[in-house]
């Protein structure tokens, strides 16, 4: 029998305005006193026929205690922005963006250059109608774009930070986890990586990643989905390299994307296709076996996103 947990938390965060973007929400962290919501905009075949163009991506800043929304960053790239995450040790937001490549910014430095919409009273910034050389920090080219154990193409799909390492993961059939340890230049303007490969044998469909710590042992949190079926949020104990599964949680609400774990545990999570929707649970929830139908169901979402991300490669080489 699988564990289903009822939604605990509602509308923790006011996800109106998205709605009325036509935006889709994609990743999630928590930097400082804010959620960081990232968010792409999709167009229909219709409207692409009639000519219109594809609108830039966008980080939506929330606050933590009221969860309204405060802020819009509208980046310089349309890319899926699927994986978003926050290092509180150097204040440096990492986005993912086109062709699995990860951005770099100076989370304060892009705040101190909001400036206010007297119409909407909101915070708000343009990085494609301004100098963005204060705001990024080089990185070197971080990126995942290869070729996955069944020879598929796959890209950077979701990251999460932990202990000054990127974790990075690709959303596939089968999925890869590659950390990156992070040196930063003195300034904190530059960042050298070292990569590492964790697994090459990740579930299918991944969506977001999380790291958590408890008792001395390393946790890996991971969230699955695809289409209109259940998502589920997977737990893997994280020694040595090596993941062992300990259990999951299956989830009645489609399309759960980033995920985010807190110092005691508690998971909270958003979904693609539920905007005004949040759920929560605890690492210690995630006690239940596989259930290898559904992982079916993943499987072949992994295998649409191959092709997706495959499809995109042949239109960006013509």
């Amino acid at each position: 029998m699988l564990l289903r947990l009822k939604k605990v938390v509602s509308n923790s965060f006011d996800f109106g305005q998205i709605e009325k973007d036509h935006y889709i929400v994609q990743g999630y962290t928590v930097a400082n006193n804010d959620f960081v919501v990232t968010a792409y905009s999709k167009l229909s075949s219709f409207k692409k026929k009639l000519g219109f163009k594809e609108r830039n991506s966008r980080v939506y800043i929330f606050d933590s205690t009221t969860g309204i929304l405060t802020g819009i960053i509208t980046l310089n790239h349309h890319a899926h922005v699927g994986g978003v995450a926050y290092d509180d040790l150097h204040d440096a937001l990492y986005v993912t963006g086109a062709l699995g490549k990860i951005h770099t910014y100076s989370y304060g430095r892009m705040k101190q250059a909001m400036v206010k919409d007297r119409r909407t009273s909101l915070l708000k910034l343009d990085l494609s109608s301004i100098d963005i050389s204060s705001i990024v920090i080089s990185n070197h080219g971080i990126s995942i774009r290869s070729r996955d154990a069944l020879n598929a193409i796959v890209s950077a799909a979701t990251i999460c930070y932990f202990n000054q390492t990127l974790y990075v993961a690709t959303c596939s059939e089968v999925g890869s986890l590659v950390a990156y340890s992070l040196e930063y230049s003195s300034d904190d303007r530059e960042v050298k990586v070292m990569p590492k490969v964790i697994s090459r044998n990740l579930p299918a469909a991944i969506q977001g990643i999380a790291i958590y710590e408890r008792d001395s042992k390393r946790y890996l949190i991971l969230s699955q989905s695809c289409g209109g079926c259940v998502s589920a949020i997977k737990k893997y104990e994280f020694s040595n390299g090596i993941l062992i599964f300990e259990g999951q949680e299956i989830v009645d609400i489609p399309g759960m994307e980033g995920i985010y774990v807190d110092s005691f545990g508690n998971i909270t999570a958003i979904f693609e296709h539920s905007l005004t929707t949040s759920y929560v649970t605890h690492v210690d929830k995630l006690i239940e076996d596989i259930d290898f139908a559904l992982e079916d169901k993943f499987i072949a979402g992994g295998i649409r996103n191959q092709r997706r991300v495959e499809n995109n490669t042949k239109k960006r080489k013509k």
